[in-house]
């Protein structure tokens, strides 16, 4: 197949499954709505904000690029669904360097500037509800050193509680897991030399150009990355 019979929309997916076996359950599942695959991949913002779509152009553009790997969408077949979402494989020049838990690749799409809303999470005492969420990423240079400031706000609904629970406390927690999940995320990615959040992009231009193509091995392993979570309560 030539790249102009492909659509700019294609969307691209891995699976782990035998391929025949899949697409035989997917036929079995599959009602008189000849969308139910793509509506899967591009409603899920609507109720699995975790699941992020690759298209095909973007993917044969990561191969080129020196400072931005991407992140695609790993899929079985579902047992009382279409599909199942197993997390994504992060890809290095082509090739799957890890995979990454849906809960891990939320972080991804919140990078590429896609919401949280409907993200239900649990503290074990309490069970919240993401409505809203922005992030406002700054990067800096100082004395040669790479520096990313990231803040997360978050504005979430409390589904439910224990009796003795408080607000400041579901705030205070939360703010706290959710940083913890994104360094141990950010920490194995340095350690892959995988820029899944794209850091290198913001620094394009205070980076000769001769020298991008050193992103991964010499800037990205040294660059600090400030997250910090501030949750609201609706």
């Amino acid at each position: 197949m030539k790249s102009k019979e492909l659509p700019s929309i294609a969307l691209l997916a891995i699976t782990d499954e035998n391929i025949e076996k899949m697409f035989s359950s997917i036929d079995e599942k599959l009602d008189a709505h000849a969308t139910s695959v793509i509506d899967y991949f591009y409603k899920g913002a609507d109720w699995a904000p975790e699941i992020t779509t690759s298209r095909v152009w973007e993917v044969y553009r990561s191969l080129f690029s020196y400072t931005k790997d991407i992140a695609v969408l790993v899929v079985n077949a579902g047992k009382d669904t279409l599909l199942s979402f197993e997390g994504s494989a992060v890809l290095k020049n082509g090739k799957i360097i890890e995979q990454i838990s849906p809960s891990e690749n939320q972080f991804v799409n919140l990078f590429q500037k896609l919401r949280a809303k409907g993200k239900v999470e649990s503290l074990g005492y309490a069970s919240i509800m993401v409505e809203n969420s922005s992030l406002r990423i700054k990067p800096s240079k100082k004395a040669g050193e790479l520096m990313v400031a990231s803040d997360l706000s978050l504005k979430i609904d409390v589904m439910e509680k224990n009796e003795d629970t408080t607000n400041d406390q579901i705030q205070r927690d939360l703010e706290n897991l959710i940083e913890k999940r994104f360094y141990n995320l950010f920490e194995q990615a340095q350690k892959n030399k995988t820029d899944i959040f794209g850091f290198g992009q913001h620094f394009r231009n205070q980076i000769p150009y001769d020298e991008l193509k050193n992103w991964r091995e010499d800037y990205y392993p040294k660059l600090k990355v400030n997250f910090q979570v501030h949750v609201k309560m609706e």
